[in-house]
């Protein structure tokens, strides 16, 4: 049950307080940031293009300017991360996703909990159904989690959203983190569907969908995410909200 993962989450912080996964400095207390280095984490600041969130160089004009989306060639209605992919948060990430350490998931999840504050009106005014990015069943086994659900989670209990593990993976033989942007576009068109039980209850139909990830890199996979959920599923919207962002222009 989510709350008693909640309240076993504050006994652990207050009995076995960590230290910054950056500096050292402690103790700390439910998270893994101390004030001085969540603060030089290099944020995502404007100017971005509204539809993929890519920071761009000088004045954003029409939207349909932007070099990476050309402003509409993608199937997400928006996407927006928390901070640069780069420096001590790309270590950060790493170690989330590849060296077990689920403990940093609450900060992490508290980077994109603060766009709710910064992503001007977008995230305003709907019931937002959070869903996933998911793992194949066998890279879940061997890690344990996934991490784009443990952010979805924690989110889960900030905001008091539903959440709905509402997509799949299926087989795949090549690291997404060893090919360019071409290449993944035409990796992951087959890669994605909806799970059957999903369809079959229509949970996702009409719903405003918010899909979780931890690192928008190419964009390639949350943009055949998004396909399927509007396709398959027959989702009314989906955004996309990431905690880091991999610039390509």
């Amino acid at each position: 049950m989510q709350w008693a993962d909640g309240i076993w989450q504050d006994v652990c912080g207050w009995f076995f307080p960590s230290v910054c996964a950056i500096c050292g400095d402690g103790p700390l207390h439910r998270t893994c940031l101390c004030s001085s280095c969540r603060a030089s984490l290099s944020m995502v600041e404007a100017p971005i293009c509204p539809r993929c969130g890519e920071p761009l160089a000088g004045a954003v004009g029409e939207v349909g300017n932007c070099p990476y989306c050309g402003g509409g060639k993608v199937h997400y209605d928006f996407a927006r991360s928390a901070c640069l992919n780069k420096d001590h948060l790309r270590s950060l990430l790493h170690d989330f996703k590849y060296a077990g350490k689920i403990h940093f998931a609450g900060t992490l999840a508290g980077l994109i909990d603060d766009l709710w504050h910064t992503c001007d009106d977008r995230l305003a005014g709907e019931d937002w159904l959070l869903v996933p990015v998911p793992l194949h069943r066998r890279k879940l086994k061997k890690r344990g989690y996934n991490q784009a659900e443990e952010l979805a989670l924690i989110l889960s209990r900030l905001r008091k959203l539903p959440v709905l593990d509402a997509l799949m993976r299926g087989k795949d033989n090549v690291s997404q983190a060893s090919l360019g942007r071409k290449e993944r576009l035409r990796h992951v068109q087959e890669l994605y569907h909806m799970r059957p039980s999903v369809l079959r209850k229509e949970l996702v139909k009409d719903r405003a969908v918010l899909l979780i990830d931890d690192i928008m890199t190419t964009g390639s996979t949350v943009d055949v995410c998004s396909r399927v959920l509007k396709k398959e599923g027959r989702a009314r919207c989906v955004g996309v909200l990431t905690v880091a962002r991999t610039v390509n222009t």
